[in-house]
């Protein structure tokens, strides 16, 4: 009896590991900044791995940054942008060899963006753009005006299925997310610039499941469905990377678990950080006239006192007037 009892906690505990386990793709990375390949990531580095990106200080900043490849400190992405996918186990993504990750759903993938959206709006309280887009029957645009969802599908963009139905419901929700992918990637393309400040834009893509739980995740069209979702993200991903100039990283997180649950920290440890108050636009100018004129002051005073140690006492030295025991008068 208890080695059946044994077996079946060991079962239920992989079986809860497994349902923990998710993907982490990245579908565009700027050459200045990559992932290291083939590493294996948790939610709960997350935060510190896309803060590094932006070049934040962080906690956890060597764990952080064995996680990366940087090869100028100087060209950081302006953006980043996060698909997330969820309730699904894979989504099959077209990207480059090494680009996907294993991804160990250790905390809410929520709690990511909380903590980011803190940090950036602590540095930077204006003029950042933090974009969360929820693609529901009825899309949630939070944080900015850029997009606006679509309510008429344009004949021009209609998308040209095999297997799924557009007059079927669940088949229609996930195609309705599709063409408001689509419709995100023709706007990002004529509405965002960079402007030096970073920016997050937050994506959440949840209808692939619907068909998978649906059909069956080998299914024709479960297989139709992820190559719609894969060509969406890619063409998503173009349109960032051309209106940031490649400055942007495009990553997409593809989990199993659907639920929120409870953050194992703090949304934001950076109080412990010890980081400086900003300080005023006048403080460049205000050191570099002290700082020079202390550099001058010092070098001239150095200069006075060697050339008066050098000075010949003679008659006409001020010393050999001054220290005489009576002034003494020319003849």
């Amino acid at each position: 009896m208890n080695i059946w009892f044994t077996f079946a906690l060991v079962i239920a505990a992989f079986t809860s590991a497994k349902c923990s386990e998710g993907q982490f793709y990245v579908l565009h990375s700027p050459e200045t900044v990559r992932l290291v390949k083939d590493v294996s990531l948790s939610v709960s580095q997350l935060p510190d791995i896309f803060s590094s990106v932006f070049g934040f200080t962080v906690a956890n900043e060597k764990e952080a940054w064995d996680k990366l490849l940087v090869s100028d400190l100087f060209e950081c992405p302006e953006a980043i942008v996060n698909i997330i996918v969820p309730g699904v186990e894979n989504a099959d993504l077209t990207v480059k060899e090494g680009n996907q990750h294993h991804l160990n759903n250790d905390e809410s993938i929520d709690a990511t963006f909380n903590t980011l959206e803190a940090r950036i709006k602590k540095r930077y309280p204006q003029d950042m753009t933090i974009m969360r887009v929820i693609l529901n029957d009825e899309p949630i645009v939070t944080g900015s005006d850029i997009f606006k969802p679509i309510e008429e599908i344009d004949e021009s963009s209609k998308i040209v299925t095999e297997h799924l139905n557009l007059l079927i419901d669940q088949d229609s929700k996930f195609l309705a997310e599709i063409y408001q992918l689509n419709a995100l990637s023709d706007t990002i393309k004529t509405k965002v610039s960079p402007n030096g400040i970073p920016d997050l834009y937050w994506i959440v893509a949840p209808n692939l499941k619907i068909i998978t739980s649906h059909y069956g995740a080998e299914s024709y069209e479960a297989g139709e469905a992820k190559k719609l979702l894969s060509d969406a993200l890619n063409r998503l991903s173009q349109s960032f990377s051309e209106a940031y100039r490649n400055k942007v990283l495009v990553t997409a997180v593809v989990t199993k678990s659907t639920e929120l649950r409870r953050s194992k920290r703090q949304t934001d440890k950076e109080v412990e950080l010890n980081i400086a108050e900003p300080v005023s636009d006048d403080y460049p100018v205000i050191f570099n006239l002290l700082l020079w004129f202390t550099v001058v002051f010092v070098f001239s005073l150095l200069a006075i006192s060697l050339s008066i140690a050098q000075m010949d006492p003679g008659r006409d030295s001020i010393i050999y007037r001054m220290t005489s025991n009576r002034m003494k008068k020319e003849n």
